[in-house]
């Protein structure tokens, strides 16, 4: 086993002792609900707004790049899980069937409501003006993530890289369509 499976397995065995431990933890969490929250009908709802908004601000071309960007992170998730079929830790089949039980690689979940944050981001910036505002914001999308992820290790459904994965998936996502939306201000 590699220091990388290590840390996977630690972590894992970590917030299962935690659970086992403190039942309550994972129930004054809401670990169910946040797992819903980074759940297909969620993520669908948030980029349906941030779209909406794009379009309302008459920024078509923004809200077709979104929607470009939000396409191809399903595109590139599907073949990372197929290219890597990594196994889910041992307690996910408690919750999930035994063909969900590969392609723990990178966190679904955690990847796409975390770019669909972004997306809503990139939709409100304009409309929010106030540093306070966009502070608040972000905050509260960085909650969103952070308790999504933590639900993800609460009902060991990934590993640490999974998580990490999909942060890091959707980080590069959000920044090459920044990229994109940038060149189009300055021109």
């Amino acid at each position: 086993m590699d220091r990388i499976e290590q840390q996977d397995w630690g972590v894992y065995y970590f917030f299962r002792y935690i659970a086992e431990k403190h039942p309550q933890i994972p129930q004054l969490l809401h670990v169910h609900w946040a797992d819903a929250a980074g759940g297909n009908f969620v993520v669908a709802g948030i980029v349906a707004i941030g779209l909406a908004l794009l379009i309302v601000q008459r920024r078509r071309r923004d809200a077709i790049l979104s929607t470009l960007t939000f396409a191809a992170a399903c595109g590139a998730i599907e073949l990372v899980k197929w290219i890597v079929p990594r196994k889910r830790p041992e307690d996910a089949k408690n919750l999930l069937a035994d063909a969900d039980m590969l392609g723990s690689y990178p966190s679904r979940s955690v990847f796409l409501l975390t770019l669909a944050m972004v997306i809503l981001g990139f939709a409100l910036w304009k409309v929010l003006p106030a540093i306070w505002q966009r502070t608040l914001f972000v905050a509260l999308a960085a909650l969103l993530v952070v308790w999504v992820c933590m639900a993800q290790f609460f009902l060991a459904l990934h590993f640490l890289t999974d998580i990490l994965g999909g942060l890091a998936g959707a980080a590069l996502f959000g920044y090459v369509a920044s990229r994109f939306l940038e060149e189009d201000r300055r021109h």
